[in-house]
């Protein structure tokens, strides 16, 4: 005769959790990146999660451009980087238009 293994398991599941405040979670505050510098502004805004938009709207508004030039792939990388989060912040915020616009912008810059 064989008897059927049943297996107890002993393990909740867990809570839903809150989508994380940053997309980048290994930047910390803790960045060697000089205060002022464009790497430190980035740092402070993607960390800050309560007003992580406004502070993301501010770092494009002084560091995104506006003929395209950007002065290295640094540069470029980092301001790429804030419209993606920008645009998920937007996303999740509920601005829908919003966040189509910022996609409509970056798939602009990939095609």
């Amino acid at each position: 005769m064989a008897k059927s293994r049943t297996r107890k398991t002993s393990k909740k599941k867990k809570p839903a959790t809150r989508v994380p405040p940053a997309f980048y979670e290994r930047v910390s505050k803790t960045t060697q990146a000089a205060p002022g510098s464009m790497s430190g502004e980035f740092a402070e805004a993607v960390t800050r999660a309560p007003d992580a938009a406004t502070r993301l709207r501010r770092f494009l508004k002084e560091y995104d451009p506006v003929n395209g030039e950007y002065q290295d792939a640094f540069h470029q990388s980092r301001v790429r980087a804030a419209q993606f989060e920008l645009m998920r912040l937007e996303y999740l915020s509920g601005h829908v238009a919003a966040g189509d616009r910022l996609l409509a912008r970056l798939q602009e810059v990939t095609e």
